[in-house]
């Protein structure tokens, strides 16, 4: 491959028509929130209409909803970067996601949709008290303050990239646009807003990917470039859970991630109740997974066609781009810069993105906030005081993140400590949940005993590895295809990821990240299901807290009979009128 020229690999930056799209998209959002705050015959006057839409919503928009949640701005810039600097290892992520549908369709949705909870957490006071409630709720409403900064200065960084606009400026914007809708638009203007960025996010990165693959040889082009660079790694069978990524660390310990981050998360929950029944439940988990892997996929791909766009001439060891994280950026610009505007629009799918992950998270919070916490305090409230209730718990989540951004700002190996803080909080949450859905004589002393043990070892690991651990070496790049004017600068590219392989680190501190909610799981079962034993255990009267193979065969049979004589009593209404009837 002939040099490439540094006219070639000039800095890249916005035009006239991106700002124009870019500012239509977040307009478009804005419009919606007025609509439905103001104009719309439905007023966002009561709890379900705020929350649940009063579980009236069409299957489409929620499921379009759902796939942008959860397809956020990390995963549009974060997985193709993975894809550049590791190697496709991750992206035998898209298995996980297809697993989690499952078990949402299967195990989650038959659930909550008969007991029909607006909070998750509702579920573990019912099942085992008010501590384990208050205490997850506490949990997952600190772990979305803090995670929910890094959706949005993810996607500012990339913009300030493009533009030099100052993250100061784009982050309290695209907060302050996101707050809005949320506000005053309820779940109605998220879903509506979630499904117009839908659309943009599909345009954007399957456009990108057209135009990549034509100048990279196709697919063929692209997979000999990951070949030659050891960028194709789908099976690293090595079971050893100390090295960074491998096969089994991915499919196992992701998929117990995913099954709290996208089905047993609060905000898919709130979603699938926002449908009027079960079918239409299933229907959105169908559609929502089916559509996450697909986006999963295509952004993993941009990734691969990213590096064999610049296989012999890596810009960020150039010194062109100062992280491999931001590689997607810049290959957005130098790709798309062909068609006017296509670059704001990519940009206008990150931030869509992000601010739907947002909007998703502010909702999630007014609804566990307001039921878990706040309702406490407010007990005679009416329909529309806890309306206005959730919506300054919006308001002042929203504020409160609008500050925390400007403090992630500060904080190296940003996709590391979010991967590792979600994996600390999902593990001991999602080990609750299962462990009384799942085990009929847990009680409330096992549960919390067993979930402040893995808080505790986890946190424990966190704290370990960040002490310990160290950047992690991404695999070779290349610069022999630079031009010589080009190799002045360079310099090592900077990766955020942390790898702790040194001999001298403690192996308790080098285990791989993603096992980090198995680790979780197991440690609540470990330490819960003896506790509960030596405490009493429980006899539990509500077998609907249980998963239907774990309720007892006398709650069956009871059941069984119940709908056998709701059937008989339809049968008798229809058929009186005939036998009331005269003869002629």
């Amino acid at each position: 491959m002939t040099p490439l020229h540094s006219e070639l690999l000039e800095k890249k930056s916005f035009g006239v028509l991106d700002y124009i799209i870019l500012t239509i998209a977040l307009s478009s959002s804005t419009l919606i929130g007025v609509f439905y705050g103001f104009l719309s015959k439905r007023k966002q006057n009561n709890a379900e209409e705020y929350l649940l839409g009063s579980s009236q919503m069409k299957v489409l928009p929620v499921s379009m909803s759902l796939i942008v949640t959860f397809v956020s701005g990390i995963t549009m810039l974060g997985v193709p970067a993975e894809m550049y600097a590791f190697g496709t290892q991750f992206f035998m992520a898209f298995i996980c996601v297809g697993l989690t549908g499952v078990f949402l369709y299967k195990v989650l949705l038959p659930l909550f949709c008969e007991l029909q909870m607006p909070s998750t957490f509702t579920y573990l006071e019912r099942r085992f008290g008010s501590s384990s409630r208050v205490m997850a709720s506490i949990v997952y409403t600190v772990f979305v303050i803090i995670t929910t900064p890094i959706h949005i200065y993810v996607p500012a960084l990339a913009f300030n990239q493009v533009s030099g606009i100052s993250i100061h400026v784009i982050a309290p914007v695209i907060c302050g646009v996101c707050i809005f809708y949320t506000l005053f638009g309820g779940m109605r203007a998220i879903c509506w807003v979630d499904t117009i960025q839908f659309t943009t996010i599909i345009v954007a990165t399957v456009t990108i990917s057209i135009l990549g693959l034509r100048l990279t040889g196709g697919f063929s082009g692209v997979f000999e470039a990951a070949s030659r660079g050891d960028r194709l790694q789908f099976f690293t069978m090595d079971p050893d859970p100390l090295i960074r990524q491998s096969f089994w660390s991915v499919v196992i310990g992701i998929t117990f991630l995913f099954s709290y981050t996208i089905g047993l998360n609060q905000t898919t929950i709130q979603r699938c109740l926002a449908v009027p029944d079960i079918r239409a439940a299933r229907r959105c988990a169908i559609l929502s997974t089916v559509g996450i892997i697909i986006q999963f996929c295509i952004c993993a791909f941009i990734g691969l066609i990213a590096y064999a766009l610049y296989e012999n001439c890596d810009p960020s060891s150039i010194g062109i781009v100062k992280k491999v994280d931001q590689i997607i950026p810049y290959f957005v610009m130098d790709v798309g810069s062909v068609i006017p505007g296509l670059p704001g629009l990519f940009i206008a799918a990150i931030f869509s993105s992000a601010m739907s992950t947002m909007a998703g998270c502010l909702n999630s919070l007014a609804a566990t906030v307001y039921e878990d916490l706040a309702k406490k305090c407010f007990p005679n409230a009416s329909e529309k005081k806890s309306s206005n209730i959730m919506k300054i718990i919006v308001l002042i989540v929203g504020i409160i993140e609008v500050g925390l951004v400007f403090i992630v700002e500060k904080v190296n190996a940003i996709l590391y400590i979010y991967h590792t803080v979600s994996g600390i909080t999902t593990g001991p949450l999602l080990g609750l949940f299962l462990l009384g859905m799942f085990i009929p004589k847990a009680n409330n002393k096992g549960a919390v005993a067993g979930a402040i043990c893995a808080f505790s070892i986890l946190g424990a690991m966190l704290i370990g590895s960040q002490i310990f651990g160290t950047p992690a070496a991404p695999l070779p790049f290349k610069t022999d295809g630079c031009d010589a004017s080009l190799l002045l600068n360079v310099t090592e590219p900077i990766v955020n990821h942390m790898d702790s392989t040194a001999n001298s680190v403690p192996w308790f501190f080098r285990i791989s990240t993603w096992y980090n909610t198995p680790i979780g799981i197991l440690l609540v079962f470990l330490v819960g299901i003896p506790v509960s034993i030596f405490t009493g255990g429980c006899e539990l009267e509500n077998q609907r807290l249980l998963v239907p193979w774990m309720r007892s065969e006398e709650y069956r049979l009871a059941r069984r009979n119940q709908k056998m004589m709701k059937e008989l009593s339809v049968i008798t209404e229809k058929s009186e009128p005939l036998l009331t009837e005269k003869p002629a």
